[in-house]
């Protein structure tokens, strides 16, 4: 299908996500949150839709609108809170990643928080006794999107915790929970990596954890068994690592073949497209959470054109970043 027509599909549906408030959608059916993150963030889905239009400069409606919905959940300590609990999540839940995507929302939007939000952030990554796997990576793109250096001593407490998770044979970061290679620990290395990145630095072990990407990729040209966001997390790691290299590049192009499978009728994009994966719903309804995914590995592939000027470090989870020269 031509990139126009697969635009256009998808833009109609981002639309239909809209609402006056500012806010959107998770998925066009009615109280379906979707697999990811919207089931546990009102305010990501907005986000990922301002992400889009802004790599892809496409119009949305109601800009103002959503800058302010995404405003008005950020609590005057700094952090950003769903208003209301979704189902199964007190509103106190995922402050930190919640916070990590209303800044990057904000910035799409040409808007800045209404309170800093950097002494909550420091205070959060001092007083945390054990991290989540991903919260190093929310940490760092946070103060992206802020355009500032992350605090020294966080930065380097956040780094210590996540090389001892480091295997020595793959160069993944096996979580301690105990999953095997795949599930959480693809997107365990990915967050790690990009952590890593954004600190300007480079994960140990680089070509070990891209050669391992490369031998646990399906023949179908996913990482679907890495979650949700396996195959997305993949290819940003491959990037950031050796984006310069064709067996590299050719493995980002057979995944983005897979992305556009996921393409349903309405325009959006489901997680797995039409094949049942163990935990997760057979044919599953588009939600904005999958749609931004797989437009952001079409962009990285080519088959969509990013419209970016200058340095989009922060933007999304990672669809710009390339390997430093």
């Amino acid at each position: 299908m031509k990139r126009e027509k697969i635009l256009e599909r998808f833009m109609r549906y981002v639309h239909g996500l809209a609402d006056v408030n500012g806010g959107f959608q998770a998925s066009l059916k009615h109280n379906y949150l979707g697999v990811a993150d919207g089931a546990v963030s009102e305010i990501a889905p907005a986000v990922y839709a301002a992400e889009i239009a802004q790599t892809l400069d496409v119009p949305l409606p109601f800009l103002d609108k959503t800058a302010e919905f995404i405003q008005v959940r950020q609590h005057p300590d700094g952090y950003f809170r769903n208003l209301a609990p979704l189902p199964g999540w007190p509103t106190t839940s995922l402050l930190l990643y919640n916070t990590c995507v209303a800044i990057r929302g904000l910035k799409s939007l040409g808007k800045n928080p209404l309170y800093d939000p950097r002494p909550w952030l420091d205070a959060y990554v001092s007083k945390m006794e054990k991290p989540g796997d991903y919260e190093a990576d929310f940490y760092a793109n946070s103060y992206a999107a802020l355009e500032d250096e992350m605090k020294p001593d966080c930065e380097r407490k956040l780094s210590d915790y996540l090389l001892n998770f480091q295997d020595r044979d793959t160069g993944w970061l096996i979580s301690a929970a105990g999953y095997p290679l795949f599930e959480r620990n693809n997107p365990f290395t990915f967050h790690a990596a990009r952590f890593f990145h954004l600190a300007g630095k480079r994960i140990p072990m680089g070509e070990k954890i891209a050669d391992t990407f490369l031998r646990v990729q399906e023949n179908d040209g996913s990482w679907k068994l890495g979650g949700v966001h396996g195959t997305f997390d993949a290819c940003v790691t491959l990037r950031m690592l050796f984006d310069d290299e064709s067996k590299y590049r050719g493995a980002i192009e057979r995944a983005a073949g897979w992305a556009l499978t996921c393409q349903q009728e309405d325009g959006g994009f489901n997680h797995f497209g039409g094949k049942a994966i163990e935990g997760f719903v057979d044919n599953a309804p588009s939600e904005m959470d999958a749609c931004y995914f797989h437009i952001a590995t079409l962009v990285m592939s080519g088959n969509l054109s990013a419209k970016l000027e200058g340095n989009n470090n922060w933007i999304g989870w990672g669809h710009t970043l390339r390997a430093a020269s």
